[in-house]
């Protein structure tokens, strides 16, 4: 009866007939953003939603008279209780960027009492679980080009996606287009990079598990650019768990070695979360400090405090006074860059790239989503599985941040672990490495010479890969932000420019 006046309308009336094919819940909330933004009524015939996030829902419409019949157009309904500057970040971002290198445009906007809706081109796609499994390596090769095309664009303008995914990458495979959408969690970097700050504020307990056997420990540590000699001195020779920080330019240039053979873990797979595995108070952001809190004076000298949680799964009164981080963490889990999951405050352009090769990583072993952890400590365990302990440490401490885990420490490159292991076992070692419920044999190749090698999808995929994809992996999922590759560089890597006959 709540909107029995609103199906008196005329026009309203055909949104009736045309809602019949979809849900009960589907019908109402189109109903009500109909209600709440009137004038689309008096524009479009909503057909069906087509999408829907945490602070937005989508809607196919096509265009109502004659002259313009069956265009159809995405309509975004943001979520009433979106930030005004958030809106106006996302319709900055789509009018700087949009309509051009496989980036969303926008047509026009209208609002209604704090109610919005943008209106967009309509771009039918496949979802990626439907074709992920089919991609070849030119179909691969294509796909990140014309990702890659899209986050140069962006990042040209200093915009940072945050929510780079499968489903907001849209893709058509019988008319290869492809089209970046999705500007709610935006930021411009000049931006980002004012607005956090520190705060001091209570602790409260936490904990998270993953193994017994296995521990991390983050926390930040002083800046050693801008700290005095005498207290870099003091610090490296007191914290066992901190070490130097070499500010040669070739040696944060020097190509990555990282992880070990995935090989130790072949066979295994990653142990279920919540096991044991110990964490701190949250609010720190910084999950377990492991190491000795330190407080440095104006002097530049450093006075090691009493810790009694230290290496413990408990919390002290001196820790939750240490100072809390605040850091953006917007995005999806399972593509968010180690940076982002170590609360770093200065992030930038540099977390879509990670997010693009996390996609890649997707195609190349057939499983998505590939990371599936449910919380970051989890998410920082399983990507220290794929680049190595060393290599974490390392990326972790070009941010300010010290882990702490008992972890063997491991140097070899993504590269250099395929070609000990040849294609087809990395890429089943890709399959069974972390997808614990999903073990990757599904299927017998009839013709395999291989007598381990039960796979037939990392099988097929494996005889065609170049060494080249490899190493372009490689690189977009460096741990390390500031050396990272950017998409204006993938995008002339070998891989992506080779030609293909």
């Amino acid at each position: 009866m709540a909107y029995y006046s609103f199906f008196k309308s005329n026009y309203n009336y055909t949104y009736l007939c045309s809602l019949m094919t979809n849900t009960a819940e589907e019908e109402n909330e189109i109903l009500k953003m109909l209600h709440f933004v009137p004038q689309i009524g008096e524009i479009f015939d909503v057909k069906e939603k087509i999408g829907e996030g945490t602070f937005s829902k989508v809607y196919r419409a096509i265009v109502k008279g004659t002259d313009i019949r069956n265009q159809e157009f995405a309509l975004k309904y943001l979520v009433p209780t979106s930030k005004p500057s958030r809106i106006a970040t996302e319709l900055q971002c789509l009018k700087d960027v949009g309509g051009s290198c496989n980036v969303i445009g926008v047509e026009f906007c209208v609002m209604n009492n704090g109610h919005v809706v943008i209106v967009m081109p309509y771009y039918p796609h496949q979802r990626f679980s439907d074709y992920v499994r089919h991609l070849s390596v030119n179909d691969m090769r294509d796909y990140m080009r014309n990702l890659l095309i899209a986050l140069g664009k962006i990042h040209s303008h200093g915009i940072i996606h945050r929510d780079v995914k499968p489903n907001n990458f849209l893709y058509n495979r019988s008319l290869k287009s492809y089209t970046l959408v999705d500007f709610g969690l935006a930021e411009k970097a000049n931006d980002l990079h004012c607005r956090y700050s520190v705060n001091r504020q209570p602790l409260s307990d936490s904990s998270g598990r993953l193994n017994k056997n296995i521990h991390f420990g983050i926390e930040s540590v002083p800046n050693f650019a801008t700290m005095p000699a005498e207290a870099v001195s003091t610090l490296v020779t007191t914290t066992k768990h901190a070490t130097a920080h070499n500010s040669n330019s070739e040696n944060v240039s020097k190509k990555r070695k990282l992880a070990p053979a995935i090989a130790p873990a072949l066979n295994e797979t990653l142990p279920p979360p919540n096991s044991n595995f110990v964490a701190s108070a949250q609010p720190r952001t910084s999950f377990q400090a492991l190491s000795k809190p330190k407080d440095f004076s104006k002097h530049g000298k450093s006075k090691i405090k009493d810790c009694g949680c230290f290496k413990r799964p408990t919390i002290c009164k001196i820790c939750t006074g240490r100072e809390t981080e605040n850091a953006p963490r917007g995005g999806t889990a399972g593509f968010r860059a180690p940076e982002v999951l170590l609360k770093h405050r200065q992030q930038t352009t540099a977390i879509d790239v990670w997010s693009a090769g996390v996609m890649m990583l997707c195609i190349l072993s057939k499983k998505y989503p590939f990371f599936r952890a449910d919380d970051d400590l989890t998410a920082l365990a399983e990507i220290t599985f794929l680049v190595g302990t060393k290599e974490m440490k390392e990326a972790a401490l070009s941010i300010g941040k010290v882990i702490t885990m008992n972890l063997p420490e491991t140097t070899q490159s993504i590269s250099d672990i395929r070609k000990q292991l040849g294609s087809a076992r990395f890429l089943q070692a890709l399959c069974t490495m972390i997808m614990q419920d999903q073990p990757c044999y599904t299927h017998t190749y009839p013709n395999s010479k291989e007598p381990n090698m039960h796979c037939m999808i990392c099988y097929e995929m494996s005889r065609h890969v170049p060494e080249s994809a490899f190493d372009l992996l490689d690189k977009l999922l460096d741990p390390n932000p500031h050396t990272r590759i950017t998409a204006t560089d993938a995008l002339m890597h070998p891989f992506l420019t080779e030609q293909v006959y």
